[in-house]
């Protein structure tokens, strides 16, 4: 598709979604992505996301693109419009296998851990599957089915100046997913002039292994603790007769655990949703909730000292 004039692909690397093209100009959003003339636009995000269901290669008989002067059986699209025409079963029985392997043992070390004398963590893909087609009765019904499997090793590696240590370490992550892909076709040939037709397909990304999401399953859970743990000692402190011989009405600083424990959790649940990606307390001076938060903190300080 990036051969046909007009249209500028907006590629996701490494990932099995996202993937888009720009025709003319016009926003992704406005693209019709059609599997044998049925809408096949993954609606999330408005749109932007490309095709719901991926219709692979070996599925694939032919493909239409059309990037202006559409017909008007192709409305409601002010982008590219594309319409995949999946593969039936003939008269004549036909397959195909095959199998695509790559690994890091292919690929040349990476800069940054060749000068720490290390070898590429595992990496790699090994794309496979198989079709086959023909017929169930000749001339009226016919099968294809095709399946596709991907096992694949995503690697990262993160390199970290000697100085940030230790709060920052260099080091090696690989992250395993595999998704198989399910494709089936069926035609029923009623007569010369109509024919039924059943489709299916099924496609599921599976991650095994990722070790970043299980540091970041650990983070989440010792960082609000250690929060909460704080709040603790601070009600521990209240408790004692040091406070009381500090402030004059020592009661208002409990009134301050439940403000704490509140903007503690709304820290760690909007960390967990990627919105707070700055230093706690660059975002707390930019934050207008914590402005709040911290007005009442002082506040009752002030009501427990006077």
């Amino acid at each position: 598709m990036q051969t046909i004039p007009g249209l500028v692909p907006t590629l996701q690397v490494g990932s099995f979604e996202g993937g888009q093209f720009n025709a003319n100009g016009q926003a992704t959003t406005g693209n019709l992505f059609l599997v044998d003339g049925q809408y096949d636009n993954d609606s999330r995000r408005g749109g932007s996301q490309g095709t719901q269901a991926r219709v692979t290669l070996d599925s694939m008989a032919e493909y239409q693109v059309q990037t202006h002067q559409y017909g008007a059986e192709y409305g409601g699209s002010t982008g590219v419009v594309v319409n995949s025409v999946t593969k039936s079963g003939t008269n004549k029985l036909t397959g195909r296998l095959f199998d695509y392997f790559q690994d890091s043992s292919m690929t040349a070390t990476d800069y940054f851990l060749k000068q720490r004398g290390e070898k590429n963590p595992e990496s790699g893909s090994n794309v496979y599957g198989g079709s086959v087609g023909g017929p169930i009765v000749k001339n009226k019904l016919f099968y294809f089915f095709n399946y596709e499997g991907t096992n694949a090793s995503e690697a990262a590696n993160l390199s970290f100046p000697a100085a940030a240590a230790p709060l920052a370490v260099s080091y090696s992550t690989t992250t395993k997913f595999h998704g198989p892909n399910t494709f089936m076709r069926f035609d029923y040939n009623l007569n010369g002039n109509n024919q039924i037709s059943f489709r299916w397909t099924r496609e599921a990304i599976i991650t095994e292994n990722d070790s970043i999401e299980d540091d970041l399953a650990i983070l989440q859970s010792v960082g609000p603790t250690s929060g909460y743990v704080a709040v603790l000692v601070f009600c521990q402190y209240i408790s004692t007769g040091v406070a009381s011989s500090l402030y004059n009405r020592p009661m208002f600083l409990w009134l301050m655990c439940p403000v704490l424990l509140y903007w503690i959790t709304r820290v760690w649940v909007l960390a967990r949703r990627r919105v707070l990606t700055d230093d706690p307390v660059v975002f707390a001076i930019k934050d207008p909730v914590s402005w709040i938060c911290g007005a009442v903190v002082l506040l009752l300080a002030i009501a427990a000292a006077v």
